[in-house]
């Protein structure tokens, strides 16, 4: 995701957003205090880009990551590399039973 793409994708609210880039993150920042029902809109369509919302005392802000656009690769815990194998395993016997009649 490129920072123009991000503030193309959000081009309905430029008014009441600053955009920045900072390392592999493009920042979004109310301008200023956000009513509920707008706060809302602009979260679903950061969402949307991949982002998430970050609260804070003193700043609240979007983050988007430049690789949000990719699709990532899933990171599988030990439960589920297990419940892979044991998916493979079940539709093995599976095979082998039906061969058997």
């Amino acid at each position: 995701m490129s920072f123009e793409s991000v503030k193309k994708a959000l081009a309905n609210y430029e008014d009441l957003l600053n955009f920045e880039e900072v390392g592999e993150v493009i920042k979004i920042i109310p301008k200023h205090y956000l009513p509920k029902p707008k706060w809302e809109e602009i979260n679903l369509q950061v969402k949307e880009l991949g982002g998430r919302y970050v609260g804070g005392i003193k700043e609240t802000h979007w983050v988007i990551e430049k690789k949000a656009g990719e699709k990532p690769t899933p990171q599988l815990t030990l439960f589920g590399r297990l419940e892979l194998v044991k998916n493979e395993l079940e539709a093995i016997i599976k095979t082998v039973k039906e061969a058997e009649h």
